[in-house]
Protein backbone atom coordinates (compact mmCIF):
# COMPACT_ATOMS: atom_id res chain seq x y z
CA UNK A 1 0.00 0.00 0.00
CA UNK A 2 2.77 2.70 0.91
CA UNK A 3 5.47 2.57 -1.70
CA UNK A 4 8.31 4.31 -2.77
CA UNK A 5 7.80 3.69 -5.95
CA UNK A 6 4.07 5.39 -6.08
CA UNK A 7 5.41 9.09 -5.38
CA UNK A 8 5.68 9.00 -9.18
CA UNK A 9 2.38 7.70 -9.44
CA UNK A 10 -1.29 9.60 -9.17
CA UNK A 11 -2.38 9.58 -5.66
CA UNK A 12 -5.09 6.93 -4.37
CA UNK A 13 -8.45 9.01 -4.65
CA UNK A 14 -9.41 7.38 -0.69
CA UNK A 15 -6.25 8.87 0.61
CA UNK A 16 -6.27 11.47 -0.92
CA UNK A 17 -9.94 12.42 -0.24
CA UNK A 18 -9.16 11.64 3.43
CA UNK A 19 -5.87 14.05 3.61
CA UNK A 20 -8.06 17.05 1.87
CA UNK A 21 -10.79 16.72 4.66
CA UNK A 22 -7.93 16.43 7.45
CA UNK A 23 -6.09 19.29 6.33
CA UNK A 24 -9.48 21.98 5.28
CA UNK A 25 -10.59 20.87 9.05
CA UNK A 26 -7.32 21.06 10.73
CA UNK A 27 -8.25 25.00 11.87
CA UNK A 28 -11.61 23.72 13.16
CA UNK A 29 -10.06 21.09 15.44
CA UNK A 30 -7.60 23.73 16.53
CA UNK A 31 -10.67 26.27 17.32
CA UNK A 32 -12.18 23.50 19.18
CA UNK A 33 -9.24 23.02 21.36
CA UNK A 34 -8.62 27.11 22.11
CA UNK A 35 -11.93 27.08 23.35
CA UNK A 36 -11.90 23.96 25.62
CA UNK A 37 -11.25 24.32 29.59
CA UNK A 38 -7.77 22.82 29.17
CA UNK A 39 -4.78 24.77 30.34
CA UNK A 40 -2.96 26.63 28.08
CA UNK A 41 0.05 24.23 28.03
CA UNK A 42 -2.21 21.54 27.58
CA UNK A 43 -3.73 23.61 24.61
CA UNK A 44 -0.21 23.65 23.17
CA UNK A 45 0.89 19.70 23.10
CA UNK A 46 -3.04 18.79 21.71
CA UNK A 47 -2.88 21.39 19.06
CA UNK A 48 0.95 20.52 17.85
CA UNK A 49 -0.07 16.64 18.27
CA UNK A 50 -2.75 17.54 16.04
CA UNK A 51 -0.75 19.01 13.61
CA UNK A 52 2.14 16.81 13.46
CA UNK A 53 -1.02 13.73 12.85
CA UNK A 54 -2.85 15.92 10.19
CA UNK A 55 0.47 16.51 8.67
CA UNK A 56 1.79 12.64 8.90
CA UNK A 57 -1.28 11.49 7.31
CA UNK A 58 -1.27 14.17 4.08
CA UNK A 59 2.44 12.46 3.40
CA UNK A 60 2.31 9.67 3.98
CA UNK A 61 -0.69 9.69 1.67
CA UNK A 62 1.60 11.05 -1.28
CA UNK A 63 2.74 7.25 -1.35
CA UNK A 64 -0.22 5.93 -2.17
CA UNK A 65 -1.74 4.90 -5.35
CA UNK A 66 -4.67 3.36 -6.94
CA UNK A 67 -4.72 -0.20 -7.69
CA UNK A 68 -4.19 -0.81 -11.89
Amino acid sequence: MFKRENLKKPQSRKWKMVSKFLSRSLPAYIGAVAISPLTDESKLWVTFILSILVATISGLSEFTTNKE
